[in-house]
């Protein structure tokens, strides 16, 4: 028998933490409650989950800034499931490596559902198709409220777009 999938919860707020938590242990996941980017680091350095769900607004370091440093460092997939009402941190965690975003409140059978959905990678080893984008390798990173983002180029010609 194969053992339980292991999953990390990180978000800052203990309720919402267990809520999710519980729920997958009720559905056979092996999960690990983390508060922040520090806890959730402690917990990879002594092996990589199968899955990471991510609140992305939170008091120490931002999710994006998680979802940046984890992607440099292994492929685990990434959910994140936040309250944040921007459609730029949606799209900008999606485009750091994210695999699915989910509105909080949300139902936690459809959590479920896109958990299931996520491939798995192979030991959380970093993607080897992934390549730095011309922004990274030179260090474009424009500012938006004290934040960097990575500048992201589009891979359809504007032209292309016009004529749909």
């Amino acid at each position: 028998m194969s053992p339980s999938p292991h999953i990390i919860i990180v978000d800052d707020e203990a309720p919402a933490r267990e809520m999710v938590g519980d729920y997958l242990k009720m559905h056979g996941f092996s999960v690990t409650l983390c508060d922040g980017g520090k806890s959730l680091r402690g917990v990879i350095e002594t092996g990589v989950p199968d899955l990471v769900v991510l609140d992305l607004n939170m008091p120490e370091e931002d999710g994006l800034s998680i979802i940046r440093d984890l992607k440099s460092r292994t492929n685990v997939p990434v959910i994140m499931l936040t309250a944040t009402a921007s459609p730029i941190d949606r799209v900008v965690g999606l485009e750091l490596g994210a695999d699915d975003y989910i509105a909080k409140p949300c139902e936690l059978r459809e959590l479920m559902a896109r958990i299931r959905s996520v491939p798995r990678p192979h030991a959380g080893q970093p993607d080897p198709g992934r390549h730095a984008t011309p922004a990274e390798a030179q260090g474009d990173h424009p500012r938006r409220c004290g934040r960097k983002y990575p500048v992201v180029r589009s891979m359809v010609p504007l032209a292309t777009l016009s004529s749909m």
